[in-house]
């Protein structure tokens, strides 16, 4: 992602963390941006938006390996 996608990913994971019912502080948000910056900004709303859609995991709030692992495959793809 571009630092200029900074805002918009803030409040894309702020929403996403209401609809968890979660608060997450700027320490938090940080470690996300940190994790996943290296990623397209489309790559990163497509994972967040199959994880909140996926019936196994899509009922917690996701953490950034959880997007990771949306966007590349896990260890065993």
């Amino acid at each position: 992602m571009q630092v200029s996608e900074r805002d918009s990913f803030v409040k894309i994971l702020l929403g996403l963390a209401e609809l968890y019912c979660k608060v997450i502080s700027n320490t938090v948000i940080k470690f996300y941006w940190q994790a996943l910056e290296v990623y397209l900004w489309k790559d990163v709303v497509d994972a967040m938006k199959l994880h909140t859609e996926d019936p196994d995991t899509g009922q917690y709030m996701p953490k950034p390996a959880d997007i990771i692992r949306i966007i590349k495959g896990n260890s065993q793809s």
